[in-house]
C-alpha cells in the first residue's frame, strides 16, 4: 500500500514495482469468448490490438493504464479494505483489527526515456472489526496493554514505470536490493474475457527504528517483509485504445513485522495483511467509509501530489520522524 504498511510503499498504490514475476508459461493464449458473447474489441488478446503485453513497451503502457490515467491530468484512485492478523509461533492465528484506505495517483511522462513517474500518496486507517469504527486507541490482546493507534500516512510514494524493472520506492529497500537489469514483463494471463496479473516482492533491509533506541517499537535491526498482489480486469478495456484508464479488482497481501505502535518489540511473530484492492477511475466509486475517513481525517490524500519530489521514505521512517520512543512499561 513499496513498501507499503508498516513499510509498505506502494500499497497500496498496489504498486507494480520491483519483484514482478515473469509471464507464466502458456500465458500467450488468446481469449476464448463464451458462446454468444459479443466482443467489443475484435480479437482482443495479450498481443493486441492496442498494445502487446509480451513486450516491455506494451507492459509500460498497460501498467500506466492500470495504475494511472493516460490523459496525464486525471487522478486514479486505489482503495483497499481487509483484516490484519497476528501470527505467533505455536499459537492460533488471531484477527487484530481492520485496515482500509486509499491512494491518489497521477502520471507524469519521463524525460529522456519512454515511461512515466507515478505521483502517489496513500493513507491506511485501522478500525475495529466489530463496529468498523476507526480506532484512536486499541487494547493489544498480545500484551494486554492499551496503545495509541498510528495510522498509515505515506506521502509521497513515487513509482517509476519504464521498460526496465524498477526498484521499490522505499529507498532503504531499494539500496539493499540487488536488482538485475531486466526488461519489464508482468505475469499476465487471459481467462475468458478477463485479464489477470499477479506479482510479488520480497524485501529485506535495515530498519529505520534502531532497536537500541526504539526498544519497544522496533522489531529488530532488519525489516523482512513480503507483498503479493493480484489484479482482475477487462481484457477488452485494456485493449481499447479509446480508454485512457482501466478499472480493476484484486487482492493484496502483506507479511510484515509487528507495527511499531503495537509496542511488541522483538517478540516472536508478525502481522499478516489480507485485503481487497481495487483501481477506480472516479472518486465516487470508492466505498463510503473510505471516503468518509479521507474527507474527515486525511483530506490531504484526496488528491495526488502536485509535483514530483525526490525520495520516498517508509512508514517506519515516518514513525521515527513523528514520534518519540515509548518509555519502559510500568511493572
Amino acid at each position: 500500500m513499496t513498501d507499503r504498511l508498516l513499510n509498505r510503499r506502494g500499497l497500496i498504490a498496489g504498486s507494480l514495482a520491483a519483484g514482478s514475476a515473469l509471464a507464466a508459461p502458456g500465458a500467450m493464449a488468446a481469449v476464448t469468448a463464451p458462446g454468444g458473447r459479443t466482443s467489443r474489441i475484435a480479437d482482443a488478446s495479450l498481443r493486441g490490438p492496442a498494445m502487446d503485453l509480451m513486450t516491455p513497451q506494451g507492459n509500460v503502457r498497460a501498467a500506466a493504464k492500470l495504475q494511472g490515467n493516460l490523459d496525464l491530468k486525471s487522478d486514479k484512485y486505489t482503495w483497499y479494505d481487509g483484516v490484519v492478523s497476528a501470527v505467533v509461533p505455536g499459537r492460533q492465528v488471531t484477527n487484530l483489527f481492520g485496515f482500509r484506505g486509499m491512494a491518489a495517483s497521477r502520471l507524469v511522462p519521463l524525460e529522456g526515456e519512454p515511461g512515466y513517474r507515478l505521483l502517489n500518496r496513500e493513507f491506511g486507517a485501522y478500525y475495529d472489526l466489530a463496529t468498523r469504527q476507526t480506532l484512536d486507541t486499541w487494547r493489544n490482546p498480545l500484551s494486554d496493554e492499551t496503545v495509541k493507534v498510528v495510522h498509515l500516512t505515506n506521502d509521497p510514494v513515487n513509482h517509476l514505470i519504464r521498460e526496465w524493472l524498477s526498484p521499490p520506492p522505499v529507498e532503504r529497500a531499494a539500496a539493499a536490493m540487488k536488482l538485475e537489469r531486466r526488461p519489464l514483463q508482468y505475469a499476465w494471463r487471459v481467462q475468458d474475457d478477463r485479464l489477470l496479473m499477479s506479482r510479488h516482492v520480497h524485501l529485506f533491509y535495515p530498519n529505520a527504528l534502531d532497536p537500541k533506541v526504539w526498544v519497544r517499537e522496533s522489531s529488530g535491526p532488519m525489516v523482512q517483509a513480503s507483498e503479493y498482489t493480484s489484479w482482475n480486469l477487462s481484457l477488452e478495456d485494456m485493449q481499447d485504445a479509446a480508454l485512457t484508464s482501466v478499472d480493476a479488482i484484486g487482492n493484496w497481501t502483506r507479511v510484515t513485522p509487528w507495527l511499531p505502535w503495537m509496542l511488541l518489540g522483538t517478540a516472536p511473530g508478525h502481522c499478516l495483511y489480507e485485503t481487497f484492492i481495487a483501481k477506480e477511475t472516479r472518486y465516487e466509486q470508492l466505498p463510503a467509509d473510505i471516503r468518509n475517513d479521507a474527507e474527515k481525517r486525511f483530506p490531504l490524500f484526496l488528491k495526488s501530489p502536485e509535483k514530483f519530489v525526490e525520495g520516498s521514505g517508509s512508514s517506519l521512517e515516518n514513525y521515527a520522524r513523528m514520534n518519540k520512543p515509548a518509555p519502559p512499561r510500568a511493572p
